[in-house]
This record gives C-alpha cells, sequence and structure tokens, in this order.
C-alpha cells in the first residue's frame, strides 16, 4: 500500500510541478488523495474479509462436504489472512509509528497467505485435469483426506521459503 500511496503521490507531485506554481496548494490535495485512497483500501479490505467469513460459513456446511468445497474453504481462509494482515499493516501505518507487532513478521504472514492461496488455485486446477481427463479414476484419487494431507503442510513450507529466501538477498 505505501508503494502504491508514493508512486501516485510522485505522479501527483510531478503533475502539479508542471501545472501549478503553489506547492503548499499541491501537497494538500496530495494529502487528501492519500486520504481517500487509503479510505477506499480499508473498506475493500473490510468488504473482502466479510466476503470471505461468509464462504467459509458456507462453505463449511455439512452437506456441501467434497473435496472442492474443501479447496475453496482453504483459499478463502487464506485469503482472508492476507486481507487482515494488509488491513492491520494500514490502519497501524496510519494509528502509530510504533508499530506492535514486527513488519517483517505482517509481510511474511501477508506472502505467505498469498503464495497459499495460489498453490490452492494450482491445486483446484489439478482437480480439475484429473476429473476430466481420468474420470473413472478421480473419485479415488481426489478424496478429501488426499486433500488434507496436501493442504496442511502448504504455510509451513511457504513460510520457509518466504524467510528463508528473502534472508539470503
Amino acid at each position: 500500500m505505501a508503494g502504491f500511496l508514493g508512486q501516485i503521490t510522485f505522479l501527483l507531485m510531478s503533475l502539479s510541478a508542471v501545472s501549478s506554481t503553489e506547492p503548499a496548494t499541491s501537497s494538500n490535495n496530495v494529502e487528501k488523495l492519500k486520504t481517500i485512497l487509503l479510505w477506499i483500501h480499508v473498506v475493500v479490505q473490510v468488504f473482502g474479509i466479510v466476503g470471505h467469513v461468509l464462504s467459509v460459513v458456507v462453505l463449511a456446511e455439512r452437506t456441501l462436504r467434497s473435496s472442492t468445497s474443501l479447496y475453496l474453504t482453504m483459499m478463502s481462509l487464506f485469503n482472508c489472512l492476507f486481507l487482515v494482515t494488509s488491513l492491520y499493516n494500514d490502519v497501524d501505518d496510519v494509528v502509530t509509528s510504533d508499530s506492535t507487532i514486527s513488519e517483517s513478521v505482517i509481510v511474511t504472514i501477508r506472502v505467505t497467505m498469498g503464495a497459499c492461496s495460489v498453490y490452492t488455485t494450482v491445486a483446484v486446477t489439478v482437480e480439475r485435469y484429473v476429473a476430466v481427463a481420468y474420470p473413472l479414476k478421480a473419485h479415488a484419487l481426489c478424496t478429501v483426506s488426499v486433500k488434507i494431507r496436501m493442504l496442511l503442510p502448504e504455510p509451513e513450507y511457504t513460510a520457509m521459503m518466504v524467510t528463508y529466501g528473502s534472508a539470503s538477498h
């Protein structure tokens, strides 16, 4: 978010420097735009969190218990945690300059949840491919226990990759 707002700020300052001779008015406009963009970002994140929580509630019903609904439930949980960490980061930047949780922890959780969501999307795609390419074997290959064994270690492996990958650079 800070990178995006920084790019918008730089672009607006560049445009205002060309079109305006009053830098004070220009910086006030930039601050107003940053505030508006922050509120839009927070509102979208809150709606996303509510939507993903509702998805988890619906998909966790006993009548919808299938391997695909398990994938979709996990994906909703990963996306919800991604949005919560992003929202925390945005609100923490505005409320206080002294962060209560380390920035690296928040970034690691956010990147891990984003990667887990992508991996889950790939797993759903592979499952759909197996169902189409091998329809007679799909019932035996695409079981809930196989999905649980595939999804549970996903966050730990991804967090290790993110942590050790960023430490080497």
